[in-house]
């Protein structure tokens, strides 16, 4: 059985180390990228990816940029890693559906 990889991409160190404990008490494999950009190397680091956790919780442009690239970088791979978009704040419905939109999918925490 393999164990799960999954990259988390997130400003917010207190909250992304949180996020990875839970993760790795699950058995998962988890790095941490401690950034509101995507890496440099993502299209690198993301084949061996199951998951790709993002934090959309400041809702800026340049958030929606990332996901853009991210999203980009991950379609030119087979199987394609799953990106999963986080937020702390409530925006309404149609924040989800961009996300969906864009490919992503979107959950609040």
């Amino acid at each position: 059985m393999t164990v799960p990889q999954i990259l988390v991409i997130d400003p917010i160190e207190d909250r992304a180390a949180m996020l990875a404990r839970a993760l790795q008490q699950r058995k998962h494999s988890v790095t941490v990228w401690i950034s509101s950009q995507a890496p440099a190397d993502l299209g690198r680091v993301e084949k061996n990816v199951d998951v790709v956790i993002v934090d959309l919780s400041r809702n800026r442009p340049s958030d929606w940029h990332n996901l853009d690239q991210i999203m980009t970088a991950v379609s030119a791979h087979s199987p394609r890693p799953m990106v999963l978009c986080l937020s702390d704040v409530y925006r309404g419905p149609a924040m989800k559906l961009e996300v969906e939109r864009r490919g992503g999918r979107f959950t609040w925490i």
